[in-house]
């Protein structure tokens, strides 16, 4: 069925999402690690 394979893509997309991090504006490391278990929205703001 294709809803199984959409799902299991998506478990391996957030694996990866949570695996990530980035380096905050004070120079700390932010842990996408920490946000699991809560709603995320991400937004992409670039522009052409």
């Amino acid at each position: 069925m294709c809803g199984g394979k959409f799902l299991s893509s998506m478990a391996r997309m957030a694996a990866k999402f949570y695996d990530l991090s980035a380096k905050l504006l004070t120079g700390e490391t932010f842990n996408f690690s920490s946000l699991q278990g809560k709603v995320v929205l991400i937004e992409n703001v670039a522009s052409l």
